[in-house]
């Protein structure tokens, strides 16, 4: 009985300090209690990534439109990369900044636009090694898959909070 008590004790702990495994979210758990449809034609990347964290939620997808409480759309996914600096002495590129951005609006089902074409930018920016050229690809990949990440809990996060003060409005 005593060879419980520390392993429960820490697993109390570790859920009161909230803290979450990756890919789980509590606000995405939220919307288990509407109909949720998500229009991301035009965002492939960010929609992957929501999914999985719709998934694991357990959250169930309105198919059509017509029977969702809320509608979420994706728009306008777009990764670029910009030179950050160059080196004076040799005038070959030093630094790269990757700039993510996709547009969120959120919508009540024949009613208001919570959100309108909200923009989530994110911007990463690593050091380019002529030298170990391969290497520099590999990370510039897993910087991208971090952005796209991230920026699938924030559509997650500002969708929650935008139907939470959504539903404690008197109009709605």
């Amino acid at each position: 009985m005593r060879k419980l008590i520390l392993p429960i004790a820490l697993l109390a702990c570790l859920g009161g300090c909230g803290l979450h495994l990756r890919g789980s979210s509590p606000e995405a758990e939220e919307f288990n209690a509407f109909r949720i449809n998500v229009d991301q034609a035009r965002a492939p990347g960010v929609w992957a990534e929501l999914r999985d964290i719709l998934d694991n939620s357990g959250t169930k997808l309105a198919k059509n439109p017509k029977q969702a409480d809320y509608l979420i759309r994706l728009a306008g996914e777009r990764i670029s990369r910009d030179v950050l600096s160059v080196s004076p002495r040799t005038g070959k590129v030093e630094e790269f900044q990757l700039t993510y951005l996709v547009l969120l609006t959120v919508q009540r089902v024949g009613g208001d636009t919570l959100l309108d074409a909200v923009p989530i930018t994110l911007q990463r920016d690593y050091t380019f090694d002529q030298d170990a050229v391969l290497g520099n690809f590999s990370e510039e990949e897993t910087l991208r898959d971090e952005m796209t990440r991230e920026a699938a809990e924030q559509v997650v996060r500002r969708s929650a909070a935008a139907i939470r003060r959504d539903q404690r409005s008197p109009t709605s």
